[in-house]
């Protein structure tokens, strides 16, 4: 393993903390690490390198729409290696196993995965919302990312390591939730269920922090939802944590 394109998806930063120190492992394996944002850089060439590794945060018990697209835009990897990283709360569901499919179906060979809690957002308890986890990937979690990127040169077949398994089966309540979110049902029925109540202030924010730009502002400067919601962390919802000049931290 010598060229590696590193590729993930990240809104709060969590998932790019772990990719920063997958990345600081490649490097001290001796690989040349060339990292791009899913959703902000489009890949390059995949000719000059012989691994590609793919980060996400789970969403609703699978990876973001935005993920699920980059993966099918991959060319055929036939003589490539690959691996996967994922942060999740609860439950992974089939998050990782969908990447790992998806590379393993380009021909890819499967170096293993990589997992860690990260913030887990689940605003059906609350009208405001639930942050768990709110101080993960903790300084283990990355330091453990960090050993997983030196020990992918060690993978594979006659490697000192061998892939971590494929997750079991997702328990039926996730695969319900997770079925619950599915694009169409997004984009059919969530979607249009969000909307700026009498708090708020048209100061832009969450239009700003939204990673598919899927909230716009009317000519009232009211923020309206389109129709392309992640249904993850600040992707569409409207729970953006404000923190004015003043000092005062609400949610819209």
């Amino acid at each position: 393993m010598q060229n590696v394109l590193l590729a993930w998806f990240s809104v709060n930063g969590t998932t790019t903390a772990i990719a920063e120190r997958i990345a600081a492992g490649l490097a001290k394996a001796g690989c040349a690490v060339t990292p791009i944002r899913i959703g902000k850089e489009k890949p390059p060439d995949l000719a000059a390198f012989d691994t590609v590794g793919i980060g996400t945060p789970t969403y609703v018990f699978r990876p973001p729409f935005v993920v699920t697209d980059f993966l099918r835009s991959l060319p055929d990897l036939t003589g490539k290696q690959s691996f996967a990283f994922v942060l999740h709360g609860t439950d992974r569901g089939a998050c990782a196993n969908q990447v790992r499919k998806t590379l393993a179906r380009k021909h890819a060979r499967d170096l293993g995965l990589y997992h860690s809690f990260g913030s887990d957002l689940f605003n059906g308890y609350l009208r405001r919302g639930v942050l768990f986890s709110p101080d993960t990937p903790r300084a283990q979690d990355l330091d453990a990312a960090e050993r997983f990127g030196t020990s992918l040169a060690e993978r594979g077949p006659g490697g000192a390591r061998v892939p971590e398994p494929m997750d079991g089966p997702t328990h039926l309540i996730y695969a319900i939730e997770r079925l619950s979110a599915s694009r169409a049902l997004t984009g059919l029925l969530w979607s249009r269920a969000f909307h700026a109540d009498e708090r708020c202030d048209n100061c832009g924010v969450c239009i700003a922090a939204c990673p598919m730009h899927n909230i716009t502002a009317q000519k009232d400067a009211r923020p309206r939802w389109e129709t392309h919601c992640l249904l993850g962390e600040r992707d569409g919802i409207p729970f953006v944590r404000v923190t004015h000049s003043g000092g005062v931290t609400r949610r819209l």
